[in-house]
């Protein structure tokens, strides 16, 4: 399948494959697709992408190398970035014990 409104712009989205050039990338498309959303339901919320968008991600990402297929989440696996719930990095998620949480922010 011909992957033409496939994208990638170093200044959208980080370089990463985008669906003709708009900030919808082929992870989020392709983690909703894995969460169980149909296609009717991407383009309801999504009405400016085409049945053929959705088509050809799930395509490219099939054919892709993994640093761009997507998480169940709908983020693509660079976009995840797990909370800081300490200020003390000694301390890691798990590890919590009785000390309250503090938040660095």
């Amino acid at each position: 399948m011909a992957t033409d409104r496939i994208t990638i712009d170093p200044t959208v989205m980080g370089g990463k494959p985008c669906i003709r050039g708009m900030r919808v990338t082929v992870g989020m498309i392709v983690g909703m697709l894995a969460e169980g959303h149909s296609a009717a339901e991407i383009l309801g919320l999504y009405p400016y992408l085409e049945a053929e968008d959705i088509a050809q991600a799930f395509s490219y990402a099939a054919s892709a190398p993994k640093s761009v297929k997507s998480t169940s989440k709908g983020r693509e696996a660079s976009d995840r970035h797990e909370p800081v719930a300490y200020m003390d990095d000694s301390v890691r998620a798990g590890e919590l014990g009785s000390r309250p949480l503090e938040r660095g922010w």
